[in-house]
């Protein structure tokens, strides 16, 4: 059994949130912890395949799929105040199908600068609370939907959220798959890109996880789109197949009440 860790709350911000244009840099810390944050935890995960692969070697600077994900000026089309509302939508895994919804909200500065975003990510015993993100040029959705997925993990295989976090970042930066798309809004089909990864089908802690295993996750990414994101995805396909979805409803130019 995995140990269960705890994770101090400003963890994630270390891991994640620097990404979302405050720096870049954070891409780039080197080795994996172990998957238990334990004295006794199983040997580290960077170790350099032949080929590449998750462990491989990252590049001197993020990948396409990395700036597309977490450092992309998504928010240039925004003009704040506005706030942006998602869709979160989960389905089966034999559960009953959850629904619920989430906000971004954007304002200026004193001096004008745009933005302070404050998200609003789900409710109740599911919801995820992380910092308001100040000067943000990158969509924090990203960020608090990944956050809510390691801390599931965690909570179901009592594994790290630091060993998941590091799994998930080395994926975008070595093993990630990128495809063309389109999305519909307001009538118009609009261009997108996907970016698709698998980032615990090769761990070498697979075993100790494996119902969970095989997790997708998928990023769709659209310039026309207010905020940029169109859709993120986790699903876990074959026996017990199960997806968590959110999707991009709408841009409001008023604080944004929950329905």
């Amino acid at each position: 059994m995995l140990r269960m860790s705890r994770i101090p709350a400003a963890r994630p911000l270390l891991i994640f949130l620097a990404a979302c244009g405050l720096s870049a840099h954070v891409l780039a810390q080197p080795a994996s912890p172990p998957l238990s944050e334990g004295n006794a935890g199983p040997p580290q995960v960077s170790s350099t395949p032949p080929g590449g692969g998750l462990g491989a070697a990252r590049p001197s600077g993020p990948s396409e799929a990395e700036r597309l994900v977490f450092t992309e000026p998504h928010l240039a089309n925004i003009d704040a105040p506005r706030t942006l509302r998602y869709r979160y939508v989960r389905e089966g895994g034999g559960a009953a199908r959850v629904e619920d919804d989430v906000t971004m909200t954007f304002t200026r500065a004193p001096d004008g600068r745009c933005c302070s975003v404050h998200g609003e990510y789900l409710t109740g015993a599911n919801a995820v609370a992380l910092p308001d993100v100040e000067s943000a040029r990158s969509n924090p959705v990203v960020l608090f939907f990944l956050e809510q997925q390691v801390r599931e993990l965690n909570r179901r295989t009592g594994g790290s959220t630091n060993h998941f976090r590091q799994r998930i970042r080395l994926a975008l930066a070595n093993a990630a798959t990128l495809s063309p798309t389109t999305v519909q809004w307001e009538g118009r089909a609009l261009p997108a890109r996907t970016v698709r990864i698998a980032p615990f089908t090769d761990d070498p802690h697979r075993a100790r996880f494996e119902r969970d295993a095989p997790t997708e996750y998928s990023f769709v990414l659209a310039d026309a789109v207010p905020g940029g994101v169109w859709q993120l995805r986790a699903a876990l396909p074959g026996d017990g197949a199960a997806a968590q979805t959110l999707t991009f409803r709408d841009a409001v130019e008023r604080p944004a009440t929950r329905r």
